[in-house]
């Protein structure tokens, strides 16, 4: 029998980087404000009080933080308990029982301040909200072990697993407090009670399964493993509930048999040919999207009656759609990999072939707003294939003064296609200008999220070049110096048309490079990584790279077109973009390839001489940086940009970038 158990307390303060939709956008955020606010316009005054351009209605981002109080208090256990019983020689039942109890505090409060008519606040709000979440898991299995004839051996397993766990959120919220310091900030300091409002809510999950583990090793050289899952989930409908996942698995130890024995290749330590099939599924999304969501917002509210009579009668309608047909994503994968040691182990080798096809893929796909629902449907999309290699190589070795060192290097390489649209919709995502625009598209033979827009084959630069597409139906109002679009489809024309695939958000290469070394009780650890091949589209660009907003401009923008200056991509100023030079096209799209130095860690561990003096086991000192420098040719703050959802990656909207830090501490075991 076991246990285990911790604790973890947690606080800190935050700013808003989205939107009311909980959506990255360049027209919200502090950091977008920073970069598209004009120069000079002061972030503060000298008497104290926050600037505000004359020349366009965006925020200060310094006052967004200074009138803007943010906190969140995490409060966590984990625990867990365990039990094994030997029933008899090679048979053991094992149970388990695990409890997950978090707790997190929010606080908003914003005072009453004016920067500008549309950036104030004219009544001082309060908000507290309070989530807490319990989550439980209980585990049996009962496995058997056994070896016949010296050279047979299987391992059998069979379980049940049960996980489960509800959460429940209560929000209040005061407007018009008696005053603004912290000892104030609670919702009975309003002095309007009709003035709070509270909202309180709670979901629960349960998660079922049936497991099965056979294995079969004949004389350490030929290896089979059969698995098989039955799992219920209940964010699924009784129809659609269970779903069955089987897998194999093959594997041959070639460095055991005869024949390669006789080689004497010594240099050889192990060689391992695998290969598997199997399928896993996916119920990672919200609970109860098999039904419809009623609202009873306050604006669903209506008057009733003659208007000396009027009554208002609080309505209801669906926020989100239900989906009863939705059904488990089921993810079917092939492989084929060998690994290998060399030199006594000194040197380690991996590498595997994969084939993934992704079935039903669970997504939240964007509905029309029109349609009026406050949330997105989720959907079984359509299919999607994953293929490309894994590959891992180490090497490790210590010299005869005892300085040990490590260097070692992987990398994947991946292929991504939508091979299937359930109803054959293409899908547009990536919001922008909180909705009204869309930078990504998914379609059958294109990557998912692909980014979206017109090709351009560099400016205008000559007057046959103008005569060509000055017309009606193509650029009528270009002029020289003006963006030069392509007609993709040959039809003669310049239309919606015309756009197509102008970038992909997945990298083809993801790889990582780790190095370590130690002697004398000193060690160094570094960790690179980085991706080759994707493409970042650079959303700010809308805003800094054409004249048509008096905002911040980037610098490039110094090196436009005119007549004695063609050598240059960026197009001629004009006050007015009558060719919409600005429209999305592949100048927005950027390299996205990088190099990071993501974490770099030296230390010291003090001889064991000296910490058994003072009745400790190990006394380690250590300092580490993060993120310490990054090589990459992107115009924006970070190459890293993230995602809001898998049909949306790699947009940046002027997100806040990954942040440089420093730690320090002291490892002691006792």
């Amino acid at each position: 029998m076991g246990t285990n158990a911790s604790i973890a307390r947690s606080t800190d303060a935050s700013i808003s980087e989205r939107n009311s939709s909980n959506v990255y956008d360049s027209d919200y955020g502090v950091v977008s404000n920073a970069i598209r606010l004009d120069p000079v316009t002061p972030a503060q005054n000298a008497d104290g009080s926050y600037g505000y351009s004359p020349y366009i209605d965006y925020y200060n981002p310094l006052a967004s933080i200074m009138y803007r109080d943010n906190q969140r208090e995490k409060l966590a256990f984990i625990g867990n308990m365990y039990g094994e019983w030997q029933i008899i020689k090679g048979l053991k039942f094992k149970s388990s029982f695990g409890a997950e109890i978090r707790r997190v505090d929010n606080k908003t409060f914003s005072p009453v301040y004016e920067v500008s008519s549309s950036q104030r606040n004219l009544e001082s709000s309060l908000s507290k909200s309070q989530t807490k979440g319990h989550y439980y898991t209980f585990e049996n299995t009962l496995s058997y072990e056994k070896t016949f004839a010296e050279k047979h051996s299987i391992s059998a397993l069979v379980g049940y697993t049960n996980e489960w766990g509800k959460q429940e959120t209560l929000s209040v919220n005061a407007r018009d407090l008696i005053g603004e310091s912290d000892n104030l900030h609670y919702i009975d300091a309003t002095l309007d009670k009709n003035k709070t409002t509270a909202s309180n809510s709670a979901t629960e999950y349960g998660l079922m399964s049936y497991l099965g583990r056979l294995h079969y090793d004949y004389n350490n050289k030929y290896l089979i493993t059969a698995t098989f899952r039955r799992d219920g989930s209940s964010k699924f409908s009784s129809k659609n509930r269970w779903g069955n996942f089987p897998s194999f698995a093959l594997g041959w130890r070639i460095d055991n048999e005869p024949f390669f024995q006789k080689l004497n290749a010594e240099w050889v330590s192990s060689l391992k040919l695998r290969g598997g099939w199997g399928q896993i599924g996916n119920q990672n999304i919200t609970n109860y999207v098999d039904r419809s969501l009623l609202s009873l917002s306050t604006q669903y509210g209506a008057l009733f009656g003659a208007r000396e009579n009027e009554t208002l009668y609080q309505g209801i309608a669906v926020s989100r759609l239900g989906n009863p047909d939705i059904k488990w994503e089921t993810t079917e994968s092939l492989n084929i990999g060998l690994d290998a040691s060399f030199f006594n182990t000194r040197m380690v080798f991996s590498f595997e072939y994969y084939y993934k096809t992704t079935k039903d893929m669970l997504l939240a796909a964007p509905m029309p707003i029109y349609m009026g629902y406050a949330s997105n449907t989720y959907t079984n999309i359509g299919e999607a294939n994953n293929r490309g290699i894994e590959m891992n190589l180490e090497w490790r070795d210590k010299t005869e003064s005892g300085f040990e060192y490590n260097v070692g290097v992987n990398m994947s390489t991946i292929r991504n296609r939508m091979t299937k649209l359930n109803g054959g919709t293409p899908i547009s995502d990536g919001p922008f200008r909180n909705g009204s625009m869309y930078l990504t598209y998914t379609n059958e033979g294109m990557p998912i999220g692909a980014f979206w827009g017109y090709k351009t084959d560099g400016l205008i630069q000559t007057q046959e070049q103008l005569n060509a597409v000055k017309r009606a139906d193509f650029q009528p109002n270009a002029e020289l110096g003006d963006v030069l679009f392509v007609d993709t489809n040959g039809d003669g024309k310049l239309d919606s048309s015309d756009r197509c695939m102008i970038g992909n958000p997945i990298p083809d290469i993801i790889y990582g490079i780790n190095m370590g070394m130690a002697w004398k009780g000193f060690d160094l650890n570094l960790q690179f990584g980085g991706t080759i091949g994707n493409q970042i589209f650079n959303a700010m660009r809308y805003y800094t790279y054409f004249p048509n907003d008096i905002t911040n401009k980037d610098r490039a923008l110094m090196n436009y077109w005119t007549p004695n200056n063609t050598n240059t991509d960026i197009p001629r100023l004009t006050a007015t973009d009558v060719n919409d030079n600005d429209r999305f096209s592949d100048m927005y799209v950027e390299n996205g390839t990088y190099f990071r130095l993501r974490n770099a860690q030296l230390g010291y561990t003090l001889p064991a001489s000296l910490t058994q003096r003072i009745k400790l086991q190990k006394v380690r000192f250590y300092v580490s940086g993060q993120n310490l420098f990054t090589i990459s040719s992107y115009s924006g703050m970070d190459p890293e940009v993230g995602q809001s959802s898998s049909l949306s990656r790699g947009i940046d909207y002027g997100i806040y970038p990954q942040n440089i830090s420093f730690t320090g501490g002291i490892n002691v075991t006792f």
